[in-house]
């Protein structure tokens, strides 16, 4: 019990220090500097800091929850010879004058948007809806980037093919949810934060970019010769 109290106290610690650097772009979000400003008072800060809270709360009873069923799903997998297949999940990338839609966790590192895929749903489907779950944002998945494919031998974890498209944002607000906090970071953020698995994904998404880009000078410089 003390080491769950430990983990809420950090994730608490872990909200309530999101800072203005992480604003995201063209939407609303909140740190402890923006609500000790004129416009709010102690009432609404002190209601906003029980919010934080309870959304501590809540990461940390969802982050044991994830680690029971981790636990009974690779025992099940032991059980029965390791035959069970690894689960689907989708995630997206967004990027928005220079900064990336991520997920800033509570022991620090940032992940891209996304989760595990439901009964008879597409992948570019599980995508927008991760996305919009734990970010706010509503987005419309188009190119996949690439497809990953994680296997681990760790009890706390499940071995995964994960299915990662770029995505543009049309609409909603950012809000924290129980994965953590999602907040817009520029590329240089993300490499001291992300683990090597989000980076190869990151750096797979530079490609996809540039060859974008490339395809599209290709175009540009074929339509005056068109005329």
């Amino acid at each position: 019990m003390r080491q769950n109290s430990a983990f809420i106290a950090t994730a608490t610690d872990y909200t309530l220090s999101c800072t203005d650097a992480l604003a995201p772009v063209g939407s609303q979000t909140y740190s402890l500097a923006a609500l000790s400003g004129p416009g709010f008072s102690s009432k609404k800060l002190e209601k906003r800091k029980q919010s934080m809270h309870m959304n501590a709360i809540k990461t940390a009873l969802y982050t044991c929850l994830k680690r029971c069923v981790s636990y009974c799903f690779n025992l099940l997998n032991r059980l029965l010879g390791g035959k069970l297949p690894p689960f689907g999940s989708a995630a997206v990338v967004v990027e928005e004058q220079g900064r990336y839609l991520a997920l800033l966790l509570p022991s620090g590192r940032a992940v891209f948007p996304g989760g595990f895929m439901t009964w008879r749903e597409h992948p570019r489907e599980a995508a927008e809806r991760e996305g919009r779950e734990e970010t706010g944002l509503l987005l419309e998945a188009d190119d996949l980037i690439n497809f990953y494919s994680l296997v681990t031998a760790d009890w706390q974890a499940m071995s995964t093919i994960s299915f990662v498209y770029h995505a543009r944002v049309r609409g909603g607000l950012l809000h924290p949810g129980m994965e953590g906090r999602p907040c817009w970071l520029t590329e240089e953020d993300l490499r001291q934060r992300m683990d090597s698995q989000s980076l190869r994904v990151l750096d797979d998404y530079l490609g996809y970019r540039q060859r974008r880009r490339d395809e599209l000078s290709h175009v540009k410089t074929l339509v005056p010769l068109m005329h």
